[in-house]
């Protein structure tokens, strides 16, 4: 069952969910594609397909590597911003791990939206690969990476929320509640 904090987080800020699973949809597009591209070798110039391969190969890379960046520092940020709501919700009686378990619930929501997404994106890509770059490069569909390549970002996501948390739990709440403004 899902907590309804997390209902409501996901209510008031929809853009912030919507770009979350996107990013995540991005992370998982990439690694599907990495993982299912094959490279046809063309018989007069291996040295283009070579260029080509490394190319692609290092533009994916580097956009997977912002993406966990960008993953990362978004979300320790959103659970910064809620360090009001989790003062008010500690000194109600919520204990830290109640905290863990909301990170849980709001990853789990996400990474599989962004992972269907991300599945989606895929076989767009496949698509258009197979029209422009017919005769260079194949994307295979590999059916049984799917839940391996969703946990990557899902993890990358759910750690930046639990050292955030961390360090939200140990004196920020206190400062939270006597903070006047």
């Amino acid at each position: 069952m899902i907590h309804r904090i997390v209902i409501e987080d996901f209510r008031h800020n929809a853009q912030q969910a919507f770009l979350n699973a996107l990013g995540i949809a991005f992370a998982v597009m990439i690694l599907l594609t990495l993982a299912g591209a094959n490279f046809k070798p063309l018989r007069h110039a291996h040295v283009v397909t070579l260029v080509f391969k490394l190319t692609l190969t290092a533009m994916l890379l580097l956009g997977l590597a912002v993406d966990f960046c960008f993953l990362t520092i978004n979300r320790f940020a959103q659970v910064r911003e809620k360090v009001h709501q989790y003062a008010v919700l500690r000194v109600l009686g919520a204990s830290p791990s109640f905290f863990y378990l909301l990170q849980l619930q709001e990853t789990i929501l996400l990474s599989v939206a962004g992972t269907l997404s991300g599945i989606m994106l895929t076989y767009i890509v496949r698509i258009v690969m197979a029209y422009f770059v017919p005769d260079l490069l194949a994307v295979e569909t590999l059916y049984d990476l799917w839940p391996l390549i969703g946990i990557a970002p899902a993890g990358a996501f759910f750690a930046a929320g639990v050292m955030a948390t961390d360090s939200i739990n140990g004196g920020d709440l206190i400062e939270a509640l006597s903070h006047k403004e």
